[in-house]
């Protein structure tokens, strides 16, 4: 029974090993491998202990197998992107366990006492991970995908099964000691769920991981790489949820552009690397002071679009001439540079409702609004934390 469901263990940790060595960025695939393995050694130390079997070693393995699920549940929450202090926490779980087994153990070392405690420790941490799957609280998109309520049953299942196996050893016929080491419906049901548990895991590390993958391609298809806001693409998808809701809710919205004044200067003064600086440090200005339903986008070069939401043409002009006037300096490679930009706007409904015209009413009055500025710069003086 130990020894087969230590080596699906051990072939599971194997196989994701395969996997992470291609995607060694990937923690939360090496955390899958520390899982298989620290449950190989434990069901392989139970394999080859005789009985009786000696305190600290059986203890040892005990620990093991929930270490196991703890760096299973690490491994998950690393992989969906979600908070985790693995080391801590894995630490924390040996602790535990160890203290726990140890206190049974001094207390008579019951061995019913010692099977139930170790059903609700891995039930436990099997619904830990359950519910990390199923999304818990997050939102209904995230919860409803199927991969995750897959391996979320089959954890699920697995904390249920640890009492079903407790409850039959322990009320079945005969001796619960004879009920845990006769060959029978325990040992067989112990054999199959191992296997499962190690097949279901290695299927949905794999399924999950592409799944990862393909969001963050996703993602970086609809940002700018320089910058990080979204490209056209996606600030076009922005535009078509905002008329959606706009049309539902009968309040405007204002499309921008914005253009810096003089950026070229930048570039020809300073170089392209301060110039890029330049534009990085600019985004991250405009985008702290816009709302969080605001969208800012880069169109290229030092070209900018932006979303108003819920606003008319005087709101929206007011926003960007409070933003043009009271725009602060940014410090660029030991240079203090005042930026200048203008700006062109057109609102929905009342100049246009299709994305393309609003943009080339937005554009037109962009060019209108020209003044040629001058973008001043002076060297960042010695000692400026800014």
């Amino acid at each position: 029974m130990a020894f087969s469901a230590g080596t699906a263990s051990l072939v599971t940790a194997i196989l994701i090993g395969f996997l992470a060595a291609g995607h060694r960025s990937e923690r939360g695939l090496w955390w899958f491998v520390f899982a298989g393995i620290a449950g190989a050694i434990g069901l392989f130390g139970f394999s080859y202990m005789e009985p009786p079997r000696p305190v600290a070693p059986r203890i040892l393995c005990n620990v093991l197998l929930l270490v196991d699920q703890a760096a299973l549940l690490i491994g998950f929450r690393l992989l969906l992107n979600r908070r985790a202090a693995p080391w801590r926490f894995v630490l924390g779980t040996s602790g535990v366990a160890g203290a726990a087994f140890a206190g049974v153990w001094a207390l008579g070392d019951a061995f019913v006492a010692r099977l139930w405690l170790y059903s609700f420790l891995s039930a436990a941490l099997a619904l830990g991970i359950t519910w990390d799957l199923s999304g818990g609280t997050r939102t209904s998109v995230e919860r409803s995908a199927g991969p995750r309520w897959v391996i979320a049953l089959v954890f699920a299942g697995h904390s249920l099964y640890q009492f079903w196996r407790a409850s039959t050893v322990t009320f079945g016929p005969g001796e619960p000691v004879a009920n845990w080491v006769e060959p029978g419906l325990v040992h067989t049901s112990s054999m199959v769920e191992g296997v499962v548990m190690s097949g279901a895991i290695a299927w949905g590390v794999a399924v999950l991981h592409g799944q990862k993958l393909a969001a963050a391609l996703y993602q970086l298809a609809r940002l700018d790489p320089l910058t990080g806001l979204f490209n056209r693409t996606a600030f076009h998808e922005s535009f078509e949820l905002a008329r959606k809701q706009a049309s539902q809710s009968g309040r405007p919205f204002a499309l921008g552009i914005l253009d810096l004044d003089d950026f070229k200067e930048v570039n020809d003064e300073h170089g392209h690397v301060v110039g890029d600086d330049f534009l990085v440090r600019f985004a991250q200005a405009v985008r702290s002071d816009l709302r969080e339903t605001d969208v800012l986008a880069r169109l290229g070069g030092d070209e900018f679009l932006l979303l108003l939401g819920d606003v008319d043409r005087d709101r929206a002009v007011q926003v960007l001439e409070r933003m043009r006037q009271k725009f602060p300096s940014l410090a660029v490679n030991g240079h203090v540079f005042q930026p200048r930009f203008s700006y062109g706007l057109a609102t929905y409904p009342d100049d246009n409702t299709e994305f393309e015209a609003l943009y080339t009413m937005a554009d037109k009055q962009l060019y209108r609004r020209k003044p040629g500025a001058q973008l001043s710069s002076r060297k960042e003086p010695k000692g400026s934390d800014r």
